[in-house]
């Protein structure tokens, strides 16, 4: 399967506004995108910031480590289909992944930027 279908396959959160921490702002850190339940971790999501874009960067949270949440807007692509984009507030210092695309070639270095 490949990465959109991998995306696609993954049903939606339906996200509310909360706050888990009245700090949140001091305490976490600021990621925007369309939320999809993680494939196979229930205390997982992952978090798909540009949806419509072909090269796709995503990244995966703890549930634990969301201190906020609230929906954003919608966005639509050209073909009309609409997505929800939602703000989450990370708690700062947690772990995460980030999940990229590359070129594979003779070698595979790691993006330093």
């Amino acid at each position: 399967m490949g990465v959109q279908g991998f995306l696609e396959a993954q049903p939606s959160f339906d996200i509310q506004k909360y706050a888990t921490h009245d700090n949140y702002r001091r305490l976490g850190v600021e990621f925007i995108g369309t939320p999809r339940r993680h494939p196979y971790d229930t205390d997982r999501m992952v978090l798909v910031p540009s949806p419509f874009e072909s090269d796709r960067v995503f990244f995966e949270f703890r549930l634990q480590d969301i201190l906020h949440a609230e929906e954003v807007k919608s966005i639509v692509n050209h073909e009309g289909r609409s997505v929800q984009l939602v703000r989450f507030w990370i708690r700062r210092g947690s772990r995460a992944l980030t999940i990229s695309p590359f070129e594979v070639g003779a070698h595979v270095r790691p993006n330093t930027e």
